[in-house]
């Protein structure tokens, strides 16, 4: 199942149609203080499946190019791949509220200052709460609006 209705355009190629990378001296207002270079922003994706892994990833380099994506199978991984890193703009994350809330993975994203998106089955079975959910189906759309309205 792909992650949003475009057809896929293969595992690791890459994509002749992405615009260039954003030069070191653009800004991206959530990443930089007054006065600073900006630094590009840092997601991080944590999937199991491989495949929406990817799509994710390349929706948000479609919307940020210079953006440097986190990718990780499990929290444990996701754990350790946050760890040279002092910010995060956003983390799409495969849990519950259950599992999440309370977590040492929730306690390292808070502390990077990012916003978290809960998916995946038990993301959908919960009952509505503090976080918000993206819930399938959901096409590249729906992904991309919802990463314009937080680094808006």
């Amino acid at each position: 199942m792909l992650l949003y209705d475009e057809p896929y355009r293969g595992a690791g190629l890459p994509d002749t149609s992405a615009p260039p990378a954003l030069p070191p001296s653009a800004t991206h207002p959530a990443a930089c203080a007054v006065g600073q270079k900006a630094r590009n922003p840092i997601y991080l994706v944590v999937l199991a499946d491989m495949v929406i892994r990817m799509d994710l990833t390349e929706a948000i380099h479609e919307l940020h190019p210079g953006a440097e994506v986190l990718a990780a199978n499990t929290p444990d991984e996701a754990e350790a791949r946050l760890m040279p890193h002092e910010r995060l703009e956003q983390a799409f994350v495969s849990q519950g509220p259950d599992a999440y809330a309370g977590s040492t993975l929730e306690t390292e994203i808070s502390r990077r200052g990012a916003s978290v998106v809960l998916l995946g089955d038990a993301a959908e079975e919960a009952p509505p709460g503090r976080l918000p959910v993206l819930r399938r189906p959901f096409n590249r759309a729906v992904l991309m609006s919802h990463l314009r309205a937080v680094t808006s």
